[in-house]
């Protein structure tokens, strides 16, 4: 988010305002800029006997030294990125019964137990490439 774009010099008393904090608000009032760090008062507060006000910089800061401002003109959008799926190598093992014609009879997740002679027991590792 371009932060340089949030700037309230030309606000006007009425207008409609976000804080991150406090949530919906309207500019109650502007002082003189030159005797004042933070000109802009807003006020919150959706019921009068819980309605209170707090004071911004001109850049919808806080206090001067912010480094971010907390006071925009609508509801902040922030755009997330999506979070890049990571290739994973992994180890896979996989038994298949076999029949004494060469025959793959059935493949396994697990090594199974095989007490006739008529199959035998192929094991198959590879590794293979995910993304988790």
């Amino acid at each position: 988010m371009d932060f340089s774009k949030n700037d309230f010099s030309q606000a006007r008393i009425g207008d409609k305002c976000y804080s991150i904090i406090d949530g919906e608000g309207y500019i109650e009032s502007l002082c003189n800029v030159e005797n004042r760090e933070r000109p802009i008062r807003v006020r919150f507060g959706q019921t009068i006997d819980r309605q209170y006000t707090r004071t911004f910089t001109l850049q919808g800061r806080c206090d001067k030294e912010d480094i971010y401002p907390t006071l925009y003109h609508s509801t902040p959008h922030f755009e997330i990125p999506e979070r890049p799926k990571r290739k994973v190598k992994k180890e896979v093992k996989v038994w298949a019964i076999i029949t004494k014609d060469g025959e793959v009879y059935q493949l396994f997740k697990y090594q199974p137990a095989i007490n006739n002679p008529d199959y035998g027991l192929l094991e198959f590792t590879k590794e293979i490439e995910i993304e988790e």
